[in-house]
Order: structure tokens, then sequence, then C-alpha cells
């Protein structure tokens, strides 16, 4: 009689287990996208986030032709926690793309409400550029600014040179 008896609470035990991780595993849920590249602004669902990008993507590209220096480029995105938690994620650059000879003179800051939460040299690859928390209920608007900084030095080298990069949050 005991051996059934620890053999049922086993049982009980595993399968409660199975099942707590499949609850976990569907709490978590994979980025959603909702528009499409013609849309006016990609609205991106993360566990209860919305982002919405000006311009009409998360993609931030200087065109060469005028992508010159003392020229800037900037993406502006806001961030609302819709969920009942708070919640922590990164904001990244993916899929970047740097062509530039001199990458000294390409620079960035991140703001949130107009205060620099990050800043450096515009990267070659990809990078985390912040790692931020929205309580319950709240709003950020975040800009990040690259600037083609004058220098001293010739800059022909880098005539017709592009960034690309995807702005992104996991």
């Amino acid at each position: 009689m005991r051996i059934k008896r620890y053999l049922l609470v086993s049982i009980s035990c595993v399968l409660l287990l199975v099942v707590t991780l499949i609850f976990i595993s569907y709490a978590y849920k994979p980025t959603t996208i909702l528009g499409n590249d013609n849309s006016r602004n990609n609205l991106f669902k993360v566990k209860g986030v919305s982002i919405e990008y000006s311009g009409g993507s998360n993609i931030l590209n200087s065109n060469s032709d005028y992508f010159l220096p003392g020229s800037t480029l900037n993406k502006t995105f806001v961030v609302r926690n819709t969920g009942d938690k708070d919640v922590l994620f990164d904001i990244s650059l993916e899929n970047v793309v740097n062509t530039f000879e001199r990458k000294e003179d390409i620079v960035y800051e991140l703001k949130v409400n107009n205060d620099i939460i990050s800043s450096g040299t515009f990267p070659n690859e990809d990078i985390v550029l912040a790692n931020e928390t929205l309580l319950k209920n709240e709003e950020k608007m975040y800009t990040l600014i690259i600037k083609y900084s004058m220098s001293l030095e010739n800059q022909i080298v880098d005539n017709g040179k592009t960034i690309n990069a995807n702005v992104i949050l996991h």
C-alpha cells in the first residue's frame, strides 16, 4: 500500500512539473510584427510591450548622397508597456553595415525623453545599445541620433559610403 501511495505522489509531481513547464513556455510569446513595409508606422509587440517607429519602419539607413560631414540621421520610436507587469528589454542594432573608412567620424547618441543613455562610435557589428525597464502602463520616447562629425582630416575617402542597421527590442 505504501509503494502505491509513493508511486501516485511521484506521478502527480511529474505531471505537475510538465504542466508548469508548458504554461511557462507559452507565457513568453515571440515577437509579432504588425504592419508592413508600406505602413506609416510599424508596431511590434514583445510580451505586452508595443513599439511604434516613426518614419515607417525600424530600419536605419543613411542615403549616401545626403549623408555628408555635419549631417545627422534620426530614428525616433515610442515604447509602451501595455502589460500588467514591469518589463526589462534591450535596445539593439542588428544587421549592421558600416562602409565608412574613418569609423571615428560616425557617432551615435541614444536618448530617452531627451536624456542621453548611451553614446559612442557607430559600430561595425550588431550591438546592444541599452538595457531598459518599463514600469506597467509606462511610455517612453527614444531617439537614436547618428552624427557624421566634421573633421580637419580629409574625409573624401568616405564619399558615397553608407550605414545601415535595424533598431530592435529584445
